[in-house]
C-alpha cells in the first residue's frame, strides 16, 4: 500500500475578503507577518498616503526585481493562477489530475502568494513552477510526490544547459512519515544546487520528522505568533510568521484570508530565499541556507528570520587605510588592495579617476605594482602626493575608494612629527584629530563615499584640501630674503611670513591633473594654479579663480586689484597662462602659524582652515641658527 502524505494543514481564523489597497496595513494585524519578515515595499503599496513617485524611488533603491532569475517549485495542491496576486509568472510543470495547475483545495494558492505574489510575496519577480500532488482530498501519495520531485530535478538540470544563471528552490509544505525513498530524492534535489524549503509537521509528530544524511541544502521550518512564540513545542532550523497571516486564497480572483500553520512560514522561508538569491547569484544553495541562519534574530533560542537589507555591494577591508606610503622611487613595489565582496563573487578593480604615478599600474586583481618615476628629483624628505579613485566591482554591485599614495624616500620621518601629519592631512580637524586620522583604520572612505557610496565613515581623508599649486619654477622668499625654487626647499626650513618667520613642516608635490591651469602674474617667478589664495589688501582673500569648497570667501583676482608683497604692495596688471608638461609636478607648502609664505614676493594665502604651530617655534630655531 502507498504511503499517504497531508497538507500541513492551515486553520482558518477568520475570513476576510480583502479588496487590495483599499485598507491601512498599519492598523491590521494580519499584516505583521509581511511587516516583520517580507519588505517594506509592502507597507508602502498598501498605505494610500505613498505617492506612486515616492513607490517608484522605494521599489528602485530598495526591491528592484527580487526574485529575478530565480525558480521556486511549489509541491502542492495548485495555484489559482487568475488570482489578482499573480502576474504571469506562474507556470504549470507537473499535474497528473490534468487541471493545468488548478488549485481545488486552496492550499497551494496560499502558499504561492507568500513567495511571489505582487502585494504579498517576498520575491514577485521569481518564477514559480506548480507541481500539483493534491486534487480535491488533502490527502496525496508518497509515491506521487516522489514523482513530482523526480520531474522538478530533471526540469532543473534540463534548464540549465540554456539557462546556466537560474537558480531553484522547492517547496514542500506537507506532512508524512517520509520513507527511505522520498528522502533519498529530496537529498538529491539538495546535492544539485536546488534549497528544499520544508514544513514541520503542525502536530508534532516523531514520525512525521524528515531526517537526511546530508542536509547543507535542506532547510526546515516552523512559524511563529505575534509574540514570537512558537506554534508547537517543534525544533527547526529557522522560524518565520505562520499565525493569523493575511494570503490569497481560491474562493475568487480577489480572495484572502487569515491562515495560520508551518505551512505559512515555509512560503515566507521560500520567498525570502528567492529575494535572497537574486542579489547574490554567486550564493549556492548551502550558502543561502547558512546565510537566512546566521542573520537571524535569535530570540528564545529560536532563529526568527529578517528581512534582507544588505545590499551586497564589495566592502573594503578595515584595514585597507587608503593611504599608501611606503612607495620609495625607483623601487620596485606591490600591494594588494584590501576589499571583500560578501556575494563570494571574484572582484574587479579599475581606475575610474585621477592616475598612479607613472610606472605603476593597477591590475583587474586589485594589484598595484611597478617602480615609481617622478619627473623631477625627489627630495628625502618631500611627499610626493598621488590620489586616485579606484572601484571594486562585481556583478552589477561596486564601492569606490579614494586611494591616496605618496612616494617619497622616507616618510618614516616625516610621519614621527606630529605637526607634519597635521599639515598633510587636512587642516579642518585639530591635531590630534589630524594625528589619528594618519594612524586609525577610519581613514578609509573618499569625500562622500563609503562602502555603499552613502556619507563618508570618518571625516579625516586625503582631499581637495591638499592640491598643490606651484610649479617647481616659484621661487619663495627665505627667512634671510634670499630667493629659493620651491622644489628645493625642505621640511624645517625657515620662509618669510606675514610679519613673522615660519617653520616649514611638509612639502607636498602632486602631479598636474588633467584640466588645470598655471598662470603668471605681473611676470614675477610666480607660476600658480588658477584657485589658489593670495592675500589682498584689508585681508581679503583673492584667487583668479576661486574655489567653491574653501574653508573662507575668496573673492576674483582680476586686472586692477592689489596684492600685499614683502614690500607693501602692488597692482595686478597681467596675469597669463603658462604651458605646462603633461603631469608637471605641482609644489605647495605646509608653513606653521598662519600657514602663508611669500611666493614671488606675493602672500600667498594658507587653503586650509586652521592655523598648525610647530612644537619649536620657528623664531626659536631662528634665534638658535
Amino acid at each position: 500500500m502507498a504511503q499517504s502524505a497531508t497538507l500541513a494543514i492551515l486553520k482558518v481564523i477568520t475570513i476576510l475578503p480583502l479588496i487590495m489597497g483599499k485598507r491601512d496595513v498599519m492598523t491590521n494585524d494580519n499584516y505583521w507577518g509581511h511587516r516583520l519578515l517580507s519588505r517594506d515595499l509592502f507597507i508602502s503599496k498598501q498605505n494610500p498616503q505613498i505617492s506612486q513617485i515616492e513607490l517608484n524611488q522605494f521599489w528602485n533603491a530598495h526591491e528592484s526585481l527580487a526574485g529575478q532569475n530565480i525558480d521556486v517549485y511549489l509541491v502542492d495542491t495548485g495555484v489559482l493562477k487568475s488570482h489578482s496576486e499573480f502576474r504571469e509568472n506562474v507556470i504549470t510543470l507537473f499535474d497528473p489530475f490534468n487541471k493545468n495547475g488548478l488549485d481545488e483545495i486552496g492550499h497551494g494558492t496560499a502558499i504561492a502568494s507568500l513567495i511571489n505574489g505582487k502585494t504579498l510575496g517576498c520575491a514577485p519577480y521569481a518564477r514559480l513552477f506548480i507541481a500539483k500532488v493534491f486534487e480535491h482530498e488533502k490527502k496525496s501519495t508518497q509515491d506521487l510526490i516522489i514523482e513530482a520531485l523526480k520531474v522538478i530535478l530533471k526540469h532543473h538540470l534540463t534548464k540549465l544547459t540554456a539557462e546556466p544563471n537560474r537558480k531553484s528552490i522547492v517547496n514542500l509544505s506537507l506532512t508524512t512519515a517520509p520513507t527511505a525513498e522520498l528522502l533519498s530524492i529530496i537529498e538529491q534535489l539538495s546535492l544539485s544546487n536546488i534549497l528544499v524549503v520544508i514544513a514541520n509537521d503542525n502536530s508534532c509528530r516523531t514520525e512525521h520528522i524528515f531526517s537526511f544524511e546530508n542536509s547543507a541544502a535542506i532547510i526546515r521550518v516552523a512559524g511563529i505568533n505575534p509574540n514570537l512564540e512558537p506554534l508547537a513545542s517543534t525544533t527547526a532550523d529557522i522560524y518565520a510568521p505562520g499565525e493569523n497571516i493575511l494570503v490569497a486564497v481560491k474562493t475568487d480572483d480577489t480572495a484572502y484570508k487569515e491562515l495560520t500553520g508551518n505551512s505559512i512560514a515555509a512560503g515566507f522561508i521560500s520567498g525570502l530565499a528567492a529575494a535572497l538569491w537574486s542579489k547574490v547569484k554567486s550564493f549556492t544553495a548551502t550558502d543561502i541556507k547558512q546565510y537566512l541562519i546566521a542573520t537571524a534574530d535569535t530570540v528564545n533560542d529560536l532563529r526568527i528570520a529578517k528581512r534582507l537589507n544588505e545590499s551586497f555591494a564589495p566592502k573594503w577591508n578595515t584595514s585597507e587605510t587608503g593611504v599608501i606610503e611606503s612607495i620609495k622611487p625607483n623601487q620596485t613595489f606591490v600591494r594588494k588592495l584590501r576589499c571583500s565582496s560578501p556575494s563570494k563573487e571574484k572582484l574587479r578593480f579599475k581606475i575610474v579617476n585621477g592616475f598612479l604615478p607613472e610606472g605603476l599600474s593597477l591590475s583587474e586583481d586589485g594589484i598595484i605594482s611597478g617602480e615609481a618615476k617622478l619627473k623631477e628629483d625627489a627630495k628625502p624628505d618631500h611627499i610626493n602626493y598621488f590620489s586616485t579613485v579606484i572601484r571594486a566591482h562585481c556583478d552589477d554591485k561596486y564601492v569606490d575608494r579614494n586611494i591616496s599614495l605618496i612616494v617619497t624616500t622616507n616618510f618614516s620621518n616625516v610621519k614621527s612629527n606630529q605637526q607634519v601629519i597635521a599639515a598633510v592631512q587636512l587642516a579642518k580637524c585639530n591635531m590630534t584629530d589630524a594625528y589619528t586620522a594618519m594612524n586609525s583604520p577610519d581613514n578609509m572612505a573618499a569625500p562622500g563615499q563609503d562602502a555603499v557610496n552613502g556619507p563618508p565613515d570618518s571625516n579625516f581623508y586625503f582631499n581637495g584640501w591638499i592640491d598643490c599649486c606651484f610649479t617647481s619654477s616659484s621661487l619663495v622668499r627665505s627667512h634671510d630674503r634670499s630667493l629659493k625654487k620651491i622644489s628645493e626647499i625642505r621640511v624645517n626650513d625657515l620662509v618669510q611670513q606675514n610679519g613673522r618667520v615660519g617653520q616649514v613642516l611638509a612639502v607636498i608635490a602632486i602631479p598636474l591633473r588633467k584640466g588645470r591651469k598655471v598662470f603668471q602674474i605681473n611676470n614675477l617667478p610666480v607660476f600658480l594654479t588658477s584657485e589658489h589664495p593670495l592675500y589682498g589688501l584689508n585681508e581679503t582673500i583673492l584667487a583668479i579663480d576661486p574655489a567653491n569648497d574653501l574653508p573662507f570667501k575668496t573673492e576674483k583676482l582680476e586686472y586692477g586689484c592689489v596684492v600685499k608683497t614683502l614690500n607693501g604692495a602692488i597692482t595686478v596688471n597681467s596675469i597669463n597662462e603658462v604651458s605646462t608638461e603633461e603631469n608637471e609636478m605641482l609644489y605647495h607648502l605646509y608653513v606653521d602659524g598662519d600657514g602663508s609664505y611669500y611666493v614671488g614676493d606675493i602672500l600667498t594665502h594658507r587653503k586650509h582652515e586652521a592655523e598648525i604651530f610647530a612644537l619649536t617655534t620657528a623664531e626659536d630655531q631662528f634665534q638658535n641658527a
